[in-house]
């Protein structure tokens, strides 16, 4: 896909590198320019249409927002599948720990 030129104002690049994201694959944006203008891209030429522009907060937000309710599956599977229960393990006295250890 070629590249798509955008106008922008005097520190218009700088927000854009700072403050947002690709929406398609989540890469941070750059501001380049060649003869042709300014265009934004986010590194991914071959694999990504960079379609859009989303803030790098809301990538963060969503992030965390999925690990924590990922967590949360976790802690109720592991009520219901026993094979999913992390294992206890066994605590030994420290003499047991330096004899194994060689001491």
């Amino acid at each position: 896909m070629g590249k798509r030129y955008v106008e922008l104002g005097r520190n218009e690049g700088k927000l854009i590198q700072d403050w947002y994201s690709c929406a398609r694959c989540w890469n941070p944006v750059r501001v380049c320019h060649d003869k042709n203008g300014d265009y934004i891209t986010c590194g991914e030429d071959n694999d990504c249409r960079c379609e859009g522009l989303i803030r790098t907060s809301s990538i963060k937000y969503m992030i965390e927002r999925n690990e924590m309710l990922a967590k949360e599956a976790m802690e109720v599977l592991q009520i219901h599948f026993e094979w999913m229960r992390p294992k206890k393990r066994e605590r030994l006295p420290v003499g047991k720990n330096l004899e194994q250890l060689g001491f």
